[in-house]
C-alpha cells in the first residue's frame, strides 16, 4: 500500500521524489539501526579485544552476519547489491542515494574520491580501501574505530555515535554529544507520534508515511490543517496495538484518492 501511496502523491504533484527522499533521511536514523549500533558498541566495550558479538547469528533472509572492522590502515565500505535484502533491521534503512547501480564504484581509488567528495570522509593516503559486497551468504556490518573521548560510556550511549552510513562504512562514527535527535519542524510536533518523546519509527513504511506528510506540507503549507485533522481523526479510531502511523498513511491515502 506504501508504495501505491508514494506514487499517487507524486503523480498529483504533492510532493516529488527528492522532497519525500530529503524528509525520510532526516529521520532514517530513528528506525534503528539499533541492534547493529549496539553490536558494534559492545565490541568497542570489550576492553580491546575482537569479539564475535553479531546483532544476531543469521539475518531474517536467512543469511549470516560479518562483522568487519575498519582502522586507521584498512576502511571497508559495503557497497549495494542487487535485489537481495537489505538487512535493514540491524543496519538501519538504505539511504536514498544507496542503491545498485547508482552513485556507489566498486574501483577503491573512486571510492576514496566518492568517500571524500560526497561524504566528507578523507582517509589517510597510506589507508588501504576494499569494497565489500553481500552476497547470497552473508551480510556486512562494519565496525568503525571508536569516536575519542568515549571512555566511560556505556554500549548505549556509544551506539548513539554510530548511523547507517557508518554501519556501511561511508562515515565514521560521530562524536559523542549530550541532547535529542533532531525534533523536527514545529507545526508537525502536534500530529500524533511526531514530537520527539512519541516518535517511535519501526519499519521502513512508517518512515515513508512520516516523509510524505513532512513532504507535502513544505511544498503546499495550506494542506497542513488538512492533513493535520485527518490525521488526528483517525488516530482516535485506531485499535490499540496498531501503529500510530497507520493514520498517517490512511489519511495520505485519502488525500490522493
Amino acid at each position: 500500500m506504501i508504495t501505491k501511496v508514494e506514487q499517487a502523491v507524486v503523480a498529483r504533484g504533492f510532493a516529488s521524489t527528492t522532497a519525500i527522499d530529503r524528509w525520510a533521511d532526516t529521520h532514517a536514523d530513528e528506525v534503528g539501526p539499533i541492534s547493529g549500533a549496539l553490536a558494534v558498541a559492545r565490541r568497542w566495550s570489550a576492553s580491546g579485544r575482537r569479539t564475535a558479538d553479531h546483532p544476531s547469528r543469521r539475518c531474517r533472509c536467512g543469511r549470516r552476519w560479518e562483522v568487519v572492522d575498519n582502522s586507521a590502515t584498512v576502511h571497508h565500505v559495503v557497497v549495494p547489491a542487487g535485489a537481495i535484502c537489505t538487512g535493514w533491521p540491524v543496519l538501519g534503512v538504505p539511504p536514498s542515494w544507496y542503491t545498485p547501480g547508482g552513485l556507489i564504484p566498486h574501483k577503491p581509488k573512486d571510492i576514496r574520491y566518492v568517500l571524500a567528495a560526497r561524504h566528507g570522509l578523507v582517509l589517510d593516503p597510506g589507508t588501504e580501501v576494499r569494497a565489500l559486497v553481500d552476497d547470497r551468504d552473508t551480510h556486512h556490518l562494519i565496525a568503525p574505530p571508536r569516536p575519542p573521548a568515549t571512555e566511560g560510556l556505556g554500549p548505549f550511549t556509544l551506539s548513539q555515535t554510530l548511523t547507517r552510513t557508518a554501519l556501511r562504512g561511508f562515515d565514521q562514527a560521530r562524536p559523542h554529544v549530550d541532547g535529542e535527535p533532531y525534533a523536527g519542524p514545529d507545526w508537525a510536533r502536534s500530529l500524533p507520534g511526531y514530537s520527539f518523546d512519541e516518535r517511535s519509527l519501526d519499519r521502513p513504511w512508517e518512515l515513508r508515511s512520516i516523509a510524505m506528510v513532512l513532504a507535502i506540507v513544505s511544498q503546499h503549507p495550506r494542506r497542513e490543517h488538512q492533513l493535520l485533522d485527518e490525521i488526528t481523526t483517525i488516530a482516535e479510531k485506531l485499535p490499540v496495538r496498531a501503529s500510530i502511523y497507520t493514520a498517517w498513511l490512511w489519511a495520505l491515502a485519502r488525500m490522493t484518492h
